[in-house]
């Protein structure tokens, strides 16, 4: 069995939870760690639980040395690539290209967008 660490925020495990779903059974299981815990925390609970695999919200000081254990990763919500990790992310130009096709097929021909000031927001536009 694949024991899999998931180490996440509450909103980040609810959007991969219908995903996660899907493949618990007979191969896989996984175990939710907050990724508020300090470092310390993680560790001792990823040793305890001697997980096979990782995949872990990106968080600077963790991320990276999460990459030191040698388990196979897969980093989430990171625009940029970590070592020894696979990141996934959303392409926020595509989101916006879609966006935009979607309300141009609607009939509207002008159309404004609210974001944060946050690289993800403006790459929407």
């Amino acid at each position: 069995m694949y024991r899999i660490a998931l180490i996440v925020s509450e909103s980040t495990l609810q959007s991969l939870g219908e995903e996660l779903k899907a493949r618990v059974g007979v191969e896989w299981s996984f175990w939710p760690i907050g990724i508020d815990q300090p470092i310390y925390e993680i560790f001792e609970q990823l040793r305890a639980w001697e997980v096979s695999g990782i995949i872990c919200e990106h968080r600077p000081d963790l991320t990276e040395v999460l990459s030191s254990l040698n388990k196979p990763m897969v980093t989430v919500l990171a625009d940029l690539l970590i070592g020894g990790s696979v990141c996934v992310n959303v392409d926020d130009y595509e989101v916006g290209r879609v966006a935009a096709k979607y309300l141009h097929q609607k009939g509207l021909r002008s159309f404004a967008s609210i974001g944060r000031e946050e690289l993800h927001s403006q790459e929407k536009v």
